[in-house]
């Protein structure tokens, strides 16, 4: 942790004198509207990557789907088979 410190400390430059000159630049230069941020102009989902978050999130729940569906189709013919090989046996005894 140490080592984080020391690297953080060691700047070419007095930090209050750094944000000194950029308060002096605003001022000097009125328009400052090259220093905003692209992501200003963006929609609120693109922001947030709700559109990403989305996509995501309906391709996890059909593969989940898929899955079930699947995994239910198995487990009914398990059963039915299973429960065809019951009444054989329970028919082959009553005879």
């Amino acid at each position: 942790m140490l080592d984080v410190k020391a690297l953080n400390d060691d700047k070419p430059y007095d930090m209050l004198k750094y944000v000194i000159w950029w308060i002096e630049y605003v001022i000097r230069h009125r328009d400052v509207s090259h220093l905003y941020t692209s992501i200003k102009h963006d929609p609120w989902y693109k922001r947030y990557d709700i559109d990403v978050i989305a996509v995501l999130s309906v391709i996890i729940f059909v593969i989940l789907m898929c899955a079930l569906m699947i995994m239910y189709k198995l487990l009914k013919i398990t059963i039915k088979y299973f429960y065809s090989r019951k009444t054989i046996s329970i028919k082959e005894k009553a005879i």
